[in-house]
């Protein structure tokens, strides 16, 4: 499959190339940016050498795209596939930029992943789950526990 490398580079998202022995054969600006790695200082390397991560799965999510051919979202129980520091001024609910990852196969040997940032929006669905919660605690409070009814002396 033939990529316009030119065009990947102004993509308002990440996007890398890996072999199957996790090499990194491409590496979008944004990525570039983000992690604060230039792209000439991690391509030929193993992303396992560079960022922490669940490595088998990671491996197994590349190897069910690239059997059933065809992109696949990748999901982990920290929100991330590589750690990407927040910036410390905006206060962020979470250490680590969360992110939508999906893997697409590009050939047998190699698979493009593309690294969307999902921070805000997790934590908008954070904050409004907790606000939610507050809601319904004041409601219990407003409403009398043996009738169900609203409570006068609780609206004075």
């Amino acid at each position: 499959m033939l990529l316009n490398r030119e065009l990947l580079e102004h993509f308002n998202f990440g996007v890398m190339i890996l072999s199957e022995d996790l090499k990194v054969e491409y590496w979008n600006s944004w990525l570039s940016f983000m992690t604060k790695i230039q792209a000439e200082k991690i391509i030929g390397k193993e992303l396992n050498t560079i960022f922490d991560f669940n490595e088998k799965k990671v491996r197994r999510a590349i190897k069910v795209s690239k059997a059933i051919g065809t992109s696949i979202y990748f999901s982990s129980k920290e929100g991330y596939l590589i750690p990407i520091e927040l910036d410390e001024i905006t206060n962020p609910i979470y250490k680590y930029m969360q992110q939508e990852v999906t893997i697409y196969p590009l050939d047998k040997n190699r698979v493009l992943i593309t690294i969307m940032d999902q921070t805000s929006l997790k934590e908008a669905y954070k904050q409004l789950k907790q606000f939610t919660k507050v809601l319904e605690e004041r409601k219990k409070l407003l409403t009398d526990s043996l009738t169900g009814l609203p409570n006068i002396n609780q609206l004075l």
